[in-house]
């Protein structure tokens, strides 16, 4: 089994990502961006996940900002954090 950790944290007036761990073949892509949000998608290497594969994600937010992680067939596989507004 792959583990992940992924952990989010305000950080001024906007969100960061405080910690990216993962195990192969999980990776995380944190692209900067030109907003303040934190972005994190999940990503393999190789022949990517198989029948069998099993992945498990632990992820974490500080409790002072809101949160959407979208579901659905544009983001079928990655994760968007956007910063709380004020």
């Amino acid at each position: 089994m792959a583990r992940g950790q992924l952990t989010f944290r305000r950080s001024g007036t906007g969100t960061a990502v405080e910690t990216a761990f993962a195990e192969s073949p999980l990776r995380f892509l944190t692209p900067r961006n030109h907003g303040t949000a934190a972005w994190a998608y999940t990503s393999t290497l190789g022949g990517g996940l198989v029948n069998g594969d099993r992945l498990e994600l632990d992820t974490r937010f500080d409790l002072d900002f809101n949160r959407d992680i979208p579901t659905g067939p544009a983001r079928p596989h990655g994760v968007a954090i956007f910063p709380a507004r004020e």
